[in-house]
This record gives C-alpha cells, sequence and structure tokens, in this order.
C-alpha cells in the first residue's frame, strides 16, 4: 500500500520510517527546498523516546538522546538542537528505498471522494495516487485547512528564538558550567531563556523569549527582545544578553512568531477531523504550548499509535475501512493530548507569573514516563 505523508519535520520524517517498516511506499512531501539548520531547543520526554523506539525497533534510539543534555529534574528528558532530531530521522530516511522524498512541493488540493478506492494529491501540477494521506505540517498545516477544520488559535503570546557561540566572550563563557538552563529571567510578563548546550554543542547558547501579545508594545518584525528587557533587566543580565544578543544573527532579533495551540474538541468519540482517507499529527492536530518537551513526544506517539492500527490492515482497504481505522487512532489519543495540553499550558502560565519551577505530580510522571 501507499502512504502520502505532507511534511518533512521530525513528525513526518519519523510517520515515513514508521510506514516504510510496515511495508508501505511512502511519498513525502516538504514545502522547503532544502535542509537547513532551523528551529531551536527540543526536549524529547521518556515517552517520546519510548514511541521513537517502537518505531525503529532496528535503532539505537540512545544515539539520539546521547547528543542531548538532561533537565535537572525531569529525569529523561533530553534536550537537543531541533535540527538534531529532524537530521536524525532524516539521515534515516534517505537511505530507505521504500521512501520517496520530494523537495519544494506545494500542496493544492486532496481528493478523497471520487474513487473509493484510492486518495488523491494534486501538488503543482503533479498528481500522486495514495492508500492514505497523513498531514505531518505543522501548526499551519495546509492539510488541516484542507479538511475544513477550523485553524490552531492564538494564545496570545509571541516568541523569539536564537542561538549564539560563547566562544572567547568571558561574560558568555561563565554560563557554560551553569546546566542546560544558564540563565531564566522574567521581565514583567516577558520570559526569557539562554539554554546551555555545552559540551554536547561546543560553547554554543540558544535563547528563547516569550512575551504577551500588546499592540502597544510590540511591533512584529521591529519589536526585538532587547527592546522587552531593556525596562525590566538588572545589570548582570544586561551584561549577558546585550551580548548574547550581539553574537546573534539580525533577523533572529526581528523575526517573531505567534505561539499557536489546537482547539481539542470536548468530545472524545469523533476524533480531532480526519475523514475518509486523510489524518494529521503532531502540531497540525493538537498544537501544545512548548514546555518541557511533549509536542515532538506526542507526535512520535501519533506514529507509533497510527502504525499498530493500521499493521494488519489488508490491501485493497476501501475507504470506509481507512476512515474506521483513523477514528479509532485519534479517538485513542484525544484524551492523553487534552490532559497533557492543559499541563503544558498551567506550566507556562506559571512561567510568565513568575512562578519558575515546574513539578509534576508522581501520577502524572509515571503515566508521561509508561508512554503509550
Amino acid at each position: 500500500m501507499h502512504v502520502i505523508i505532507v511534511g518533512a519535520g521530525p513528525s513526518g520524517l519519523a510517520a515515513a520510517l514508521g510506514f516504510s517498516a510496515l511495508g508501505w511506499t511512502v511519498d513525502l512531501l516538504e514545502k522547503h527546498a532544502s535542509f537547513d539548520v532551523r528551529g531551536s531547543t527540543l526536549g524529547l520526554a521518556p515517552n517520546g523516546s519510548k514511541a521513537l523506539t517502537e518505531i525503529l525497533p532496528n535503532e539505537d534510539v540512545s544515539t539520539l538522546t546521547d547528543m542531548g543534555l538532561n533537565v535537572p529534574g525531569f529525569k529523561g528528558v533530553s534536550v537537543l538542537g531541533w535540527w538534531i532530531i529532524r537530521d536524525w530521522l532524516l539521515e534515516r530516511v534517505q537511505k530507505d528505498l521504500n521512501i520517496h522524498l520530494r523537495m519544494n512541493v506545494k500542496l493544492y488540493s486532496i481528493d478523497d471522494t471520487s474513487d473509493d478506492s484510492k486518495v488523491w494529491v494534486d501538488c503543482q501540477g503533479v498528481q500522486l495516487e495514495g492508500d492514505l494521506v497523513i498531514g505531518a505540517d505543522g501548526v499551519h498545516s495546509q492539510v488541516r485547512s484542507l479538511l475544513n477544520l477550523e485553524p490552531n488559535i492564538s494564545t496570545g503570546y509571541r516568541v523569539w528564538r536564537g542561538s549564539a557561540s560563547a566562544d572567547g566572550e568571558p561574560v558568555l563563557e561563565g554560563l557554560l558550567d551553569k546546566g542546560i538552563r544558564a540563565l531564566n529571567p522574567l521581565w514583567g510578563t516577558t520570559t526569557a531563556s539562554i539554554f546551555n548546550h555545552h559540551p554536547k554543542l561546543h560553547k554554543r547558547l540558544n535563547w528563547v523569549v516569550t512575551a504577551q501579545e500588546d499592540a502597544s508594545v510590540i511591533d512584529p518584525g521591529v519589536t526585538t527582545p532587547l527592546d522587552l528587557a531593556k525596562p525590566f533587566w538588572n545589570n548582570e543580565e544586561e551584561g549577558v544578553f546585550s551580548k548574547l544578543w550581539e553574537r546573534s544573527e539580525n533577523h533572529e532579533l526581528t523575526k517573531s512568531f505567534e505561539l499557536f495551540t489546537a482547539q481539542l474538541p470536548d468530545n472524545l468519540d469523533k476524533g480531532w477531523g480526519g475523514s475518509g482517507r486523510v489524518t494529521i499529527i503532531g502540531d497540525a492536530a493538537h498544537a501544545i504550548r512548548p514546555t518541557t518537551g511533549f509536542g515532538t513526544a506526542l507526535a512520535f506517539e501519533d506514529v507509533a499509535i497510527l502504525c499498530r492500527k493500521f499493521k494488519n490492515i489488508k490491501d485493497p482497504m476501501t475507504r470506509k475501512t481507512c476512515e474506521d481505522v483513523i477514528l479509532a487512532f485519534e479517538n485513542e489519543r484525544l484524551k492523553r493530548i487534552k490532559v497533557i495540553s492543559e499541563q503544558q499550558k498551567e506550566a507556562a502560565e506559571a512561567a510568565h507569573r513568575g512562578e519558575q519551577s515546574q513539578t509534576w505530580s508522581e501520577e502524572f510522571k509515571l503515566w508521561v514516563y509508561a508512554g503509550v
């Protein structure tokens, strides 16, 4: 059978590998023309590592997690650059003869009703025929839009992300022995974090600044983290962040992103909107607040469970059979995702109130670490 996956980020790459392992042929569509070093710090929670091990039973997933650093107080949460996870998966996709990776592809339409036996995807005049379409194309998912689902909604927060080398700058080198989260000030309702990836990434610091949307303060494309910090920071913070931002790229300081989350349905037996031969996973389906690394972990869980559901489905697969499998998959995921999404929202809101310590109940820890 043949699956068409839209989006070659971590969730799409994992899905391609998972379905290839089931013996399916895979078309993997990516809108970008190349794989750049982009994205910021990303945490991979233990449930994500466990799911990835199920997706790739012949791979040693520790070779990925060992490239990251552990977060104190959160056993098993490995912090890495987003692109490191992507590139680890990409290397395996590029070696897989069942997977056809198509770059610089724009998705135009999905026709899931003309023919009961197949689904048709139109991308830049090229029509692809498949048995299943998976949208793994992120927060602003085109597949989600083509399913006529409500778009993900703004959280009311905006984020800036960047990185810089500490090499040769004493003020910044002083952060290298302070653990993964080297500095974490609160400026009004604006949070800032400096993540220290040394020694796994030599003297490399990543930074994230998150602020409440306020039109009187923030002009997207113009306002920089420096503008938000100046009224609040102390001498130590000024010395560190001014040096850090001097070493960052200018576009990292001016380019910001709205944070979006999904409106998950209250009804837990009607899925999140997949229909016929089309479903969505990861941020396309259930974007959550980025707090302690659950977004990617939940996406990997999606892939593991979706592969379980389709493992014993035989060819030819009718549209009704596919739709039933998709509904069972989405329903199974919803309850768990709603609980984790709410916990991450509460943790993020607490951080903006200055409550920096994030704690999980023992029950929640066991539930998360057990995975799916």
